[in-house]
């Protein structure tokens, strides 16, 4: 069983919530793990991969088998679906997802580019990264920033898929709305997807990967590692549900509640420049005014 669909991106835009309401639609089968970021096979960052490399590494490599076992077909599903961030900025999945499954719909939940790119540098920092400052990174053009800024220049990564896909299979989702319009949002995708919209359920509302930091940042990265995602997926199957369970709770267990620091006037004033022309091509794409993301405060 192939997905009839993929939320795609970006990452810090609110696909963990996406994909979290949509799990809970009976005629939804979501694949039993988030992020298996199969329509890839680039090296990751963290794995070693080159300059330029994403963070994390494409699991092409496992192989169609593999990632069809991740899908569960009951009589009740009309769609099949996963969210891989990882989709949006690596450079061969466009064209992996197009040469497997053609006709599947894409789903992108964007962001006000620059508070996606300070979302995500506190992202690594919940992951135990060590980490300078944001604006000592932006400051030195720190990798991570690079990094970072890449993924938001949403014009280079949609123009990969909409050069092969047409623009019907593709969905815009904002996540403003996500977040201020949960059930209106939440429908579109549904109708989009081809399943009944309406439904309301306890996750609608709900916020995921909220701010946090890591009590041992060590501990985290090793939870986090490649390492310990491949042994979580690989194990045998009995063994599985508790393994994911214990990982699930160090990990929760090593977590404490931190509100990190709102981005600087400054900070912001410096950064929204380099994105004007993603904006303005979102806009035209999207059919409505994005003037907010334009705003220092």
């Amino acid at each position: 069983m192939l997905p009839t669909f993929i939320i795609a991106g970006a990452g810090k835009s609110g696909t963990t919530t996406l994909w979290s309401q949509l799990n809970t639609h009976p005629q939804v089968c979501m694949a039993r793990i988030k992020e298996p970021a199969f329509f890839s096979e680039i090296k990751g960052m963290n794995e070693g991969g080159g300059p330029g490399a994403p963070t994390a590494s494409g699991s092409y490599s496992r192989g169609l088998a593999w990632y069809e076992s991740l899908f569960t077909a009951e009589n009740s599903h009309r769609a099949f679906g996963e969210a891989s961030t990882l989709y949006m900025h690596a450079p061969d999945a466009a064209g992996l997802i197009r040469r497997h499954i053609p006709s599947v719909r894409l789903v992108f939940i964007l962001r006000d580019p620059v508070a996606r790119m300070y979302s995500q540098y506190w992202q690594e920092r919940k992951a135990g990264m060590r980490l300078p400052d944001f604006d000592a990174m932006l400051d030195a053009g720190h990798p991570r920033m690079r990094r970072y800024a890449y993924n938001s220049h949403y014009r280079e990564h949609l123009e990969r898929f909409l050069a092969i896909f047409p623009r019907s299979q593709i969905l815009i989702l904002f996540s403003e709305r996500l977040r201020t319009l949960p059930g209106t949002t939440f429908d579109e995708a549904c109708t989009f997807i081809g399943v009944e919209p309406g439904l309301r359920t306890r996750e609608l509302g709900r916020s995921h990967n909220t701010a946090a930091l890591p009590r041992w940042p060590t501990l985290q990265r090793l939870l986090k590692s490649p390492a310990c995602n491949v042994l979580r997926v690989t194990l045998h199957d009995g063994i599985k549900p508790p393994l994911r369970a214990a990982v699930h709770l160090l990990r929760q267990t090593n977590i404490k509640d931190f509100d990190y620091p709102p981005l600087a006037p400054a900070q912001k004033d410096r950064l929204i420049p380099i994105f004007q022309d993603d904006i303005s091509f979102v806009e035209q794409l999207a059919n409505c005014s994005l003037s907010h993301w334009r705003k220092v405060a």
